[in-house]
């Protein structure tokens, strides 16, 4: 990144320096499905609420589960929070993320997604993989709790085939 502004680049060094909306790009690429994409905006007051569907994940490029990817459902004139029983109006998330926006806790742009769980309340589980030189030694995956409460999430480290890579029996 630093190199890259020296050279007075207009690009960004890397995909991952895109945020995860470019590295969806990458991923599609080599022909890897992704969620439907319902819209990207530069920040949050942007964001055509009427024009989603009924469940949608909302995300900053640069955001954590606990600070700017929120998962939603429709319900009336506002929009609860998968797995809790807050609602909220469209104009208050845009507030909030207006919030975390000028506080720097995230960073644009936003986009809107397909929620992956369909009709459930539960949250998908996330898969990271961790690849270097054309191999994948490692999967992570993820199991989230409650959206936002990051203690509550559960990890389950596998090879490429998932085999544990710890023995579960001592690490459930």
């Amino acid at each position: 990144h630093v190199l890259a502004k020296e050279l007075k680049s207009t690009k960004p060094p890397s995909v991952i320096a895109g945020g995860k909306i470019r590295v969806y790009d990458l991923v599609r690429s080599h022909g890897i499905e992704v969620p439907r994409q319902y819209g990207l905006w530069r920040k949050p007051d942007a964001i055509a609420w009427d024009e989603l569907p009924d469940t949608v994940v909302i995300k900053g490029a640069f955001a954590t589960a606990a600070r700017g990817v929120m998962p939603l459902r429709r319900q009336g004139d506002r929009w609860r929070l998968i797995t809790s029983d807050t609602t909220m109006t469209s104009d208050e998330i845009t507030a909030e993320l207006m919030r975390r926006l000028e506080a720097r806790e995230v960073t644009g742009p936003f986009g809107a997604e397909e929620f992956l769980a369909g009709d459930s309340d539960e949250l998908p589980v996330d898969v990271r993989a961790y690849t270097f030189y054309g191999d994948v030694p490692l999967l992570l995956l993820r199991r989230p709790g409650p959206h936002g409460d990051l203690d509550a999430a559960t990890f389950r480290p596998v090879d490429a085939h998932g085999g544990d890579l710890i023995g579960v029996d001592q690490y459930p």
